[in-house]
């Protein structure tokens, strides 16, 4: 097969994450793959195993922008031949469809994967995501809220995200501990992600200054980064006191630093299917988070604890409890690993994404 793979960046975000994964997976099982998006960190892992790559120019949201890249990516079309094409939300669809408008008549399939977004903008997201062949949502809720909003039942299925379920690595950790300077017994809450203001890391900063009063041993680590990082590392200087949560950039361990941790938690506004969410508790670790896209499904099971809103009281309510019960932590946890290797599994998401692309690619027109 010869699949082109239409994203809106190569940042460090979930959807982003599964972009290259995809593309790494299909060009080990000896696809042809290119991957058109602007240029981001991501971009050297795929440079790293020869992935084809289509610059695009990151030019936000004007028309002239979407024209442009419309051009751009009608130029990988051209390029590659490709069987299918797979758009990456909603503005990445509208412009690969504009983009195989340009094209021959006997033009690939389209294919739209949804990662969520504010169910307030459901409506329109709905309107350019019929505009693909076939829609593929991230969590069940997703494919529920579309449908509501006009996109064909027939023509939307689910491929639940999927994560690496990383086994124990008693070295690793030792490793980390001593770089980071952590006790062994020291309790750790982490939380994970691009620091933008979807993520809302402030409320864990907020949050963080009432567990630290009740568990002072307590670390709290903020792993990612992005526009917010100044802004963000100056309110926990003044909310918590200087050096009180430590700032670790964006990281290549992170399972190591999930195992690590005694807790997770994520604040985050809107999700879909959290990809830090499940690799928490793929680490075997906790979860705190809101109900917000697939939480409910997730920490339902057991695997952690779901909050009713992020007011800090809240939140560091349950975080205290977890740091203060480290058996119901870790039975947590082990009820989390379950979950992710039973269901959410990366390579079972990465094998349905390809014999997907295989249903499409012999029904192409």
């Amino acid at each position: 097969m010869r699949v082109l793979l239409v994203a809106p960046t190569l940042e460090r975000a979930g959807a982003e994450r599964i972009v290259v994964d995809l593309a790494r997976h299909l060009h080990g099982r000896g696809h042809e793959v290119v991957v058109a998006a602007p240029a981001g960190p991501l971009g050297d892992e795929l440079d790293a195993v020869e992935v084809g790559r289509h610059p695009l120019a990151d030019r936000g949201r004007s028309p002239i922008g979407a024209a442009r890249a419309a051009l751009a990516v009608a130029g990988a079309v051209r390029a590659l031949r490709p069987t299918v094409v797979h758009a990456h939300n909603p503005k990445m669809t509208a412009v690969a469809r504009a983009a195989l408008a340009l094209g021959p008549r006997d033009r690939p399939r389209l294919l739209a994967t949804f990662h969520g977004g504010d169910p307030r903008d459901d409506r329109a997201a709905a309107r350019l995501l019929r505009r693909a062949d076939e829609i593929v949502c991230v969590e069940d809720d997703l494919r529920t809220r579309l449908v509501a909003h006009g996109c064909p039942r027939d023509r939307t299925r689910v491929v639940l995200n999927g994560v690496a379920v990383p086994a124990p690595d008693e070295p690793l950790r030792r490793c980390l501990e001593a770089e980071l300077g952590l006790d062994p017994a020291t309790p750790v809450v982490v939380t994970v992600g691009s620091l933008v203001a979807g993520k809302a890391v402030d409320r864990v900063i907020r949050a963080a200054r009432l567990v630290v009063e009740a568990v002072p041993e307590a670390a709290i680590l903020v792993v990612g980064d992005g526009p917010l990082r100044g802004e963000l590392e100056a309110l926990a200087a003044t909310v918590v006191g200087p050096g009180r949560i430590r700032f670790l950039g964006a990281r290549r361990d992170v399972p190591t630093l999930l195992q690590r941790a005694s807790v997770a938690v994520s604040t985050s506004r809107r999700e879909g299917l959290s990809l830090a969410a499940l690799e928490a508790l793929a680490a075997g670790t906790p979860l705190v988070a809101p109900d917000v896209g697939g939480m409910r499904r997730l920490l339902g099971s057991g695997a952690g604890v779901l909050v009713d809103d992020t007011e800090p009281a809240t939140m560091a309510a349950a975080l205290v409890a977890v740091l203060r019960a480290p058996d119901e932590g870790r039975a947590m946890g082990e009820i989390g690993r379950e979950l992710v290797t039973a269901r959410h599994g990366r390579g079972r998401m990465l094998d349905e994404y390809e014999a997907f692309y295989g249903e499409l690619s012999r029904g192409a027109s």
